[in-house]
């Protein structure tokens, strides 16, 4: 890897660029501080904390910082009109003077300090979930060079929480088995073919192509691209609509791969100027689908009016882990059973003091029984136990949480349950 190394270390003289983000704009502004000085965050002039919003996050590159890669991206012009949250955050100062993202194992914490910026990045994102109304199926972070690096890592260690990433000459780690990432994230690709710094292609592994045929394999894509898009013209020095474009279908809809090539193009660039237009074109196009859904209705209980709550925690996917259900709002001290079915009761039926919104046809009960601690209790899922042997990818499942509640005083059967949660079930 001394090579890749020798040719990211070149950038230092020819990323160091002093462009200044204009600062006018119609769009407010807030600021939050994970540890390491305050950052910007722009939203809309006409924001509604009921309104939930895209959260956009611009990572600069090596040697560089927020200020320049807002001027590569110009995409908070965009914040008032197309209406999302955004911010560039700055990485780590090095012994050099020079700012860098710890990214893959390929770019750029050249000096070993091993800092964790993936869980600074997240914690910006936590702060300002906290502070404004942001779309949890709508997160994207944008990358140039090292920040293109940056959000590969972020993309495959926090895949439940991005929505998309797109990087521009950032690669995925050297070794693809580096990247744990169990759920799939759409992932824009772009590179040049003349980029000296970050060779489009590095080593068999490494490389524009197979970074975006990583995430195609993630999202369980069509082996295949479709090459048949037609081109679109991102460099004007470059005469003609140079840039190709490879499409993976077959997707899991929660994540895809595209790669758009540059033919002739370098490493540093001047885009057209409807470049970010094309890229909120494309990340706004590609949101996380809900993978759970409420239906029917919960029972009220001796805890809250709207009864006990549902929720599927990580990805219901056969190839993920992490898996479980947690039931929220449930009488302290006492004991229930999760259970699954095939199929919804439609309308629901009285049941204790609540509702069985699932089928009794196909209907398991999830044992054992689980204890309820601190109002809650939480079940894992193994989808190769035989009590859910009947589902398979693409097919949906539908469960309930059925409890003690002797002190309810909406009834007297002494038991009650949860609303109904549908499940939709992927490779």
């Amino acid at each position: 890897m001394k090579s890749g190394l020798c040719f990211l270390r070149r950038a230092c003289c020819l990323t160091a660029l002093a462009l200044a983000a204009p600062d006018a704009s119609a769009d407010q502004l807030i600021q939050v501080d994970a540890g390491r000085g305050p950052v910007k965050v722009y939203f809309p002039s006409s924001y509604d904390p009921a309104e939930p919003l895209p959260l956009i996050m611009a990572l600069h590159g090596y040697t560089s910082n927020g200020a320049t890669c807002e001027s590569r991206f110009k995409l908070r012009q965009h914040v008032d009109s197309r209406r999302f949250i955004y911010f560039t955050p700055e990485g780590t100062t090095n012994n050099d003077g020079w700012q860098f993202w710890n990214g893959t194992d390929v770019c750029c914490d050249y000096q070993g300090s091993g800092v964790d910026d993936s869980t600074y990045l997240r914690s910006l994102i936590t702060q300002i979930r906290g502070l404004l109304n942001v779309d949890p199926l709508r997160i994207t972070s944008v990358g140039y060079s090292n920040g293109g690096f940056m959000s590969h890592r972020l993309a495959c260690e926090a895949p439940g929480l991005f929505a998309s990433i797109v990087s521009y000459a950032g690669l995925n780690w050297q070794d693809p088995a580096s990247c744990p990432a169990d759920q799939p994230v759409h992932v824009l690709q772009i590179h040049g073919t003349e980029d000296e710094i970050i060779p489009y292609s590095m080593e068999p592994n490494l490389g524009a192509l197979s970074s975006a045929e990583h995430w195609a394999a993630v999202a369980g894509c069509d082996v295949n691209p479709d090459s048949s898009l037609s081109n679109i013209d991102l460099n004007p020095t470059i005469s003609g609509a140079e840039t190709t474009r490879a499409r993976w279908a077959g997707c899991n809809p929660n994540g895809s791969a595209e790669l758009w090539t540059i033919w002739g193009g370098q490493h540093e660039f001047i885009f057209v100027s409807n470049f970010s237009t094309l890229l909120l074109d494309w990340i706004e196009a590609r949101p996380k689908q809900e993978m759970a859904t409420s239906y029917c209705q919960a029972g009220p209980n001796s805890m809250a009016s709207d009864g006990a709550q549902l929720e599927l925690r990580g990805y219901p996917s056969f190839s993920s882990s992490g898996l479980a259900l947690r039931a929220s709002l449930v009488p302290q001290g006492q004991f229930g059973i999760f259970f699954a079915g095939v199929n919804r009761q439609d309308p629901p039926v009285s049941f204790g003091n609540g509702y069985r919104c699932v089928e009794l046809n196909g209907l398991r009960r999830l044992a054992p029984a689980v204890q309820v601690n601190n109002w809650e209790a939480s079940r894992a899922l193994d989808l190769s136990e035989s009590a859910l042997s009947s589902f398979s990818p693409g097919e949906t499942g539908y469960f309930q949480f059925w409890y003690r509640d002797p002190n309810d005083p909406n009834g007297s059967a002494g038991f009650n349950l949860s609303h109904g949660l549908e499940v939709s079930f992927w490779p």
